[in-house]
């Protein structure tokens, strides 16, 4: 049970991500026709977030659309999110730091994210 579980985590969240001129791409490793492309135009900014977890804390992307998350790049999932970073060609608007307990709500879409609640 816990391994099928456990699959089903690899298969819904870690995916290739492959950024080029046009945009980004997601791609599932386990099956490969799966993927998600966005084009750069799709964005409006992306944030530089530190994401607490019980015992750690992990430096993620959060590319943002109307306010909300519309796609999460986590050192969690992506060793390389540095490098990440310096490929992706949308505007950054900075650092946001959030609570474990509130940065959920925003992931998921629940609260949307000021402008003046961001650091530089």
């Amino acid at each position: 049970m816990f391994s099928a579980l456990a699959l089903g985590y690899f298969v819904w969240e870690f995916k290739k991500v492959v950024i080029n001129q046009s945009g980004i791409d997601l791609i599932n490793p386990v099956l490969p026709f799966v993927k998600k492309r966005y084009k750069w135009s799709d964005f409006d900014y992306y944030l530089n977030v530190s994401e607490h977890t019980r015992y750690d804390s992990y430096q993620a992307i959060w590319i943002i659309v109307n306010h909300k998350v519309k796609l999460r790049l986590s050192s969690f999932a992506y060793l390389n999110v540095e490098q990440l970073r310096k490929e992706i060609e949308v505007d950054c608007k900075g650092c946001f730091d959030v609570s474990y307990f509130f940065q959920v709500f925003y992931m998921f879409g629940l609260l949307k994210i000021k402008i003046e609640n961001i650091s530089k």
